[in-house]
């Protein structure tokens, strides 16, 4: 086929076709931006919309809060939470009151008379406040308060003597009233007791009575039933399987008095559960007494309670025979009570099962035991006057009650008029040690 259209036209028509195909993508690409500004102002309409109804509900609730008055629910919401925090505070530091005033009455001076006990806005403080029937008793309970490692020491000295029978050695120091008693140098800053034993003791013999004793040290709860464990031996309380037999009849000592089958330490509540044998709860707290009465007893609170599992669950029966040796019954012989409701009544001698609970305080942390060879021993503690013979060495590391107490006010003293007794009160902040174990030690008859 043969063109005909001259050249000029020809190229008029291609170049024609071409600014079409522009003008259409220039249309395309017009009306694709218009679009786009038409989201954008669009979109700048509606977030600028949604930020004044912000601010709008804002307003709102403000005013709300203004009406509603909801500031005086905050201060007491933070009033709550600041209540709980304390409450939280002395539960983590396990201050109980009961106990810590029994711990402080070990430290006073005489004449001190201790008032009130209240927490303070700071972790681990507490302040103490005093009326004293004496002038000047301020700085002398200060320094009994921060002084312990003394206190510890000389608690220590008698316990060993007349718990555990071991004889102090090293130098003799002389007391006020003429008394020479054994040293025991106490380090405040290193918080130890470093003190000598005499003891002759074969290291072949199993449980000797220097193991005995190194191992009470470390451990609280062993410390305070050794202490105990004599006393208790001396009064009758017998070990059930040690004196009795195994049968459960009756033992020749101690027959009317309730019998210890075990104990077992807990060092994380600073307890011991004694597991008790008796025909009632009653004969049961007759044990309770003897631990709180006990010369030289550790304990600070002892708890009685029926032994459940063996009661409930184990059907009464004894482990050791597989015989039922007492059984639950309803008070007042009524036909049907709860399981709570139902108590012990023992079907032979000593057939029920108690647990005494009884809370412990311990003096040391840790204790370790360095035998001092000839050489030594004659450098430490020579054979002469003033110095007992030693054979080992005990360092004993302790933790303070308080580590900080600060006076805070003395009150001019004043004389009532009704008793005529003089009232001199004293104000003081007392810091608890990071790690704080506290101790009481019964030297007496009884708590």
């Amino acid at each position: 086929m043969i063109n005909l259209i001259p050249n000029d036209h020809r190229e008029q028509i291609l170049y024609g076709r071409k600014n079409a195909k522009v003008l259409v993508w220039l249309s395309t690409v017009a009306f694709g931006a218009i679009v786009l500004l038409v989201v954008a102002l669009v979109g700048r309409l509606t977030i600028q919309t949604a930020k004044n109804q912000t601010l709008s509900q804002k307003t709102a609730i403000e005013e709300q809060i203004t009406s509603s008055n909801l500031g005086e629910v905050e201060k007491d919401y933070n009033a709550f939470v600041t209540g709980v925090g304390s409450v939280k505070k002395v539960y983590q530091q396990q201050i109980l009151y009961s106990r810590l005033i029994r711990k402080l009455a070990t430290l006073l001076p005489s004449g001190a008379r201790l008032t009130n006990i209240s927490l303070t806005d700071k972790d681990r403080a507490i302040n103490l406040n005093f009326d004293n029937d004496k002038d000047g008793l301020g700085p002398t309970i200060q320094v009994n308060l921060l002084n312990q490692g003394a206190q510890i020491a000389e608690q220590n000295r008698i316990l060993t003597e007349t718990g555990y029978f071991i004889n102090l050695g090293g130098k003799l120091e002389t007391r006020s009233d003429g008394s020479q008693v054994p040293e025991m140098k106490v380090d405040s800053s290193k918080k130890t007791v470093e003190y000598y034993i005499s003891v002759v003791d074969d290291p072949e013999v199993k449980d000797s009575k220097l193991d005995s004793y190194v191992a009470a040290l470390n451990n609280g709860g062993e410390y305070a039933f050794g202490l105990v464990k004599q006393s208790l031996l001396r009064d009758g309380y017998h070990y059930w399987l040690e004196f009795g037999r195994d049968d459960g009849s009756k033992i020749a000592k101690g027959e009317t008095l309730p019998q210890m089958t075990s104990y077992r330490v807990d060092e994380t509540t600073k307890a011991i559960d004694f597991t008790i044998r008796a025909d009632s709860i009653a004969q049961a707290r007759l044990y309770e007494q003897a631990l709180n009465n006990a010369s030289n007893s550790m304990f600070i609170e002892t708890y009685l309670f029926e032994d459940t599992d063996y009661t409930l669950k184990n059907k009464c029966t004894d482990k050791s025979t597989g015989d039922m040796t007492c059984k639950a019954v309803c008070p007042d012989e009524a036909s049907e009570c709860s399981v709570s409701e139902k108590s012990c009544t023992a079907t032979s001698t000593k057939g029920c099962q108690y647990i005494v609970r009884a809370y412990y305080d311990e003096l040391f942390t840790t204790a370790k035991v360095d035998k001092l060879d000839n050489k030594t021993a004659e450098e430490v503690c020579p054979l002469k006057e003033g110095y007992r013979v030693c054979t080992h060495r005990i360092t004993a590391t302790y933790e303070p009650l308080f580590e900080k107490v600060d006076i805070n006010r003395i009150t001019l003293c004043s004389v009532e008029q009704s008793t005529n007794k003089q009232s001199c009160v004293v104000e003081m902040r007392a810091e608890f040690g990071a790690n704080a174990k506290f101790y009481l030690v019964n030297s007496g008859s009884g708590l």
